[in-house]
């Protein structure tokens, strides 16, 4: 008997544990997709983002940071950052944000004059009205080629 009421009150628990609110004052932000991960010249790439907020109070802004694995030490975006348009405040807010380049504006490094491609990984991060910072979210390698 005794045994039965502790695997119920054990299941109880983790039952409860499991059910626990994801959302929190701090957004959080997952990498979900990149339109390509192979960005031939003249050809744009959207990365898709998924967010989770407590508040929905999003209309911050969105930075992003460029590392290129090819040209070491080139960080072309330190700390860009897009305005998130307005939307209606909900609590328990989640959804997606899509952050759009033009080749253009990927900005293939030019290195040693010599490579005809460039590996990079892009970082995201979005911040609240309330000024909260979530955790920062990675794409996969990004090959860009270069003209």
């Amino acid at each position: 008997m005794k045994l039965r009421t502790l695997i119920v009150l054990g299941s109880f628990i983790v039952i409860a544990a499991c059910s626990k609110n994801k959302f929190s004052s701090t957004p959080s932000l997952t990498f979900k997709s990149a339109s390509t991960t192979n960005v031939k010249q003249n050809q744009p790439v959207t990365f898709t983002l998924e967010f989770m907020d407590a508040e929905g109070d999003l209309g911050g802004t969105v930075g992003v940071k460029k590392t290129s694995s090819t040209c070491a030490g080139a960080n072309f975006i330190d700390s860009l950052t897009f305005i998130i348009p307005s939307f209606p405040e909900n609590t328990d807010a989640k959804g997606t944000i899509q952050v759009y380049f033009e080749y253009a504006n990927l900005k293939p490094f030019p290195c040693n004059g010599v490579d005809t491609v460039e590996t990079a990984v892009f970082q995201f991060w979005i911040k609240d009205k309330a000024g909260h910072v979530s955790d920062t979210a990675s794409s996969p390698a990004i090959t860009i080629h270069k003209p």
